[in-house]
């Protein structure tokens, strides 16, 4: 019987994460949120909860013996699920530091034109593919501990929908720096790019929200800040609010929101984006993010959160 099946006959709740993780009441410290996580592939896990300092290799078992549902020998008590399976980029993929024929220019000058340097497409071995599923798009390819976790796809030709089309598993932090002192975490790829430019340490969520397994990434770096750059409508708002929420509750590490700010990052002048303000994350902010509807310049923006 595995951990989950185990879970389920006993009828202990539990939700599930991205696919790997499972979150649970914690029964060492008392906790009702749901903060003890574990992985269900390898039994490893930890309570995010500030005050309990649980963490075990085999969690899973700890939990169970610490319900006393299971007594004795917990060994067999595993999640029997298949590993990940591996990420390999088109065939036709090469790298957009060679460029052969007219189809590469043309990829290549978009990026340019974005604003992405020819040294980050090098060093980010950023590419392109003309076949298949993921044709006429440039592909970010997404590392972890120097493994191909993932890749991001994006239309260069204005033709293509979706804009974006990405590979399928979990998602990773893209372009994440674990010696960096401080990670600045935007959207997407561009705009990490382009706040890398401006000098910072960017990561990106690759969406509006973040997952478990981003979560832990985060807490594997040594960072001590994490600024969270939000977009100024309404939906990039509330995405930062969720992601500034999460860091809070289930990191230790220093929250803060670059706020006011009027554009995307990847908007936003090399200028703009090393002098931006930052604030600490607390209930205040978070409360302004919700508040701010329907601004539309700058000054506005300004003359609100002048007080921050």
């Amino acid at each position: 019987m595995t951990f989950t099946e185990t879970l389920a006959r006993f009828q202990v709740p539990f939700r599930r994460g991205n696919g790997v993780e499972i979150a649970l009441n914690c029964p060492f410290c008392g906790d009702h949120e749901f903060r003890f996580h574990v992985n269900v592939r390898t039994g490893a896990g930890k309570c995010w909860h500030g005050s309990c300092e649980f963490r075990s290799k085999r969690a899973d078992l700890a939990f169970l013996k610490q319900r006393r549902i299971v007594a004795g020998d917990l060994s067999g008590v595993e999640e029997a699920a298949p590993p990940l399976p591996a990420v390999h980029l088109p065939r036709d993929f090469h790298r957009l530091t060679c460029i052969d024929d007219e189809f590469d220019r043309k990829a290549l000058a978009y990026l340019l034109k974005r604003g992405i340097t020819r040294a980050q497409i090098a060093r980010w071995k950023i590419g392109v593919s003309f076949e298949g599923r993921y044709a006429y798009r440039v592909l970010f390819p997404v590392y972890a501990d120097g493994d191909l976790k993932a890749f991001v796809g994006r239309d260069y030709t204005g033709r293509q929908k979706p804009k974006y089309l990405n590979s399928k598993g979990d998602k990773f932090l893209y372009g994440v720096d674990r010696d960096a002192e401080t990670v600045v975490l935007v959207e997407g790829v561009f705009k990490k790019l382009r706040m890398d430019s401006a000098g910072w340490n960017a990561s990106a969520v690759l969406g509006r929200d973040i997952t478990d397994l981003q979560l832990a990434q985060i807490n594997e770096c040594a960072c001590e800040n994490v600024v969270v750059y939000p977009d100024p409508d309404p939906v990039g708002r509330d995405g930062a609010r969720k992601i500034a929420g999460k860091l809070a509750e289930q990191t230790k590490k220093n929250v803060w929101v670059a706020w006011p700010i009027v554009r995307p990052a990847d908007e936003a002048s090399l200028t703009e984006l090393r002098e931006m303000p930052v604030v600490p994350y607390d209930d205040r902010v978070d409360l302004e993010l919700q508040s701010v509807r329907h601004m539309t310049s700058e000054n506005e923006y300004r003359e609100i959160f002048r007080s921050l």
